[in-house]
């Protein structure tokens, strides 16, 4: 049998499972009720966030971390020891019950439920030090609370910038910002940023939206 046709059946073989069972992706959401965050990142996409995280907190010397967007909890439990204070937000009732129970005895650790773009106003000013902000608070899907809007973005930014210290803020999904939906472009969220922050420095790298004090 030549190459081509057993690469033609191998091909027909897999699109016939495709249509036959649905992905172990799915069944895994079905069987276990875990919502879709859990499912965006690997372990070592997951574990090079938390790299970039610390890197920028070494950097700029910050002890401080917002994370909004909480989840189950996970980044929260990879830095928990780097900083002195950790603050996340979440959302979804569920979720945040269950961070606030992982959490309960981690001194350092405050887990607080609402929308991000606004429990953030009351975060934000209480904050005297300049401080990581880690924001994925966008709605991630099934299981994963949505509030007026599918991100908070906007919002989020305003408040962070309305702060007169000198923050780093760190935005995953990158990819997410297109102008479609409620979704700001990368342009216009850069222009947003830059109109309220002249010397900031905005960039891109590994699917994360950077914005780091400039001079």
């Amino acid at each position: 049998m030549e190459k081509s046709e057993k690469t033609g059946i191998f091909l027909n073989f897999k699109n016939r499972l495709k249509e036959k069972f649905p992905s172990v992706r799915r069944i895994a959401r079905a069987c276990l009720d875990v919502p879709q965050c859990l499912f965006n990142d690997s372990s070592k996409v997951a574990r090079k966030k938390q790299e970039i995280i610390l890197g920028y907190a070494k950097k700029f010397g910050i002890s401080i971390f917002v994370e909004t967007g909480t989840c189950q909890g996970d980044m929260v439990e990879a830095v928990r020891n780097d900083f002195a204070r950790v603050t996340s937000i979440e959302l979804d009732d569920n979720l945040y019950l269950k961070a606030k129970q992982r959490f309960e005895n981690c001194k350092n650790v405050e887990i607080l439920h609402g929308d991000s773009g606004v429990v953030l106003r009351q975060v934000v000013p209480l904050i005297n030090a300049p401080a990581l902000f880690w924001l994925d608070g966008h709605y991630s899907g099934e299981g994963t609370a949505k509030g007026d809007t599918e991100t908070p973005i906007m919002a989020e930014l305003e408040t962070i910038c309305s702060s007169g210290l000198r923050h780093v803020v760190l935005i995953d999904d990158a990819r997410l910002f297109t102008g479609n939906g409620d979704y700001p472009s990368i342009s216009e969220l850069e222009k947003y940023v830059r109109d309220r922050k002249k010397s900031i420095i905005f960039e891109i790298n590994d699917g994360i939206i950077r914005l780091t004090p400039g001079l």
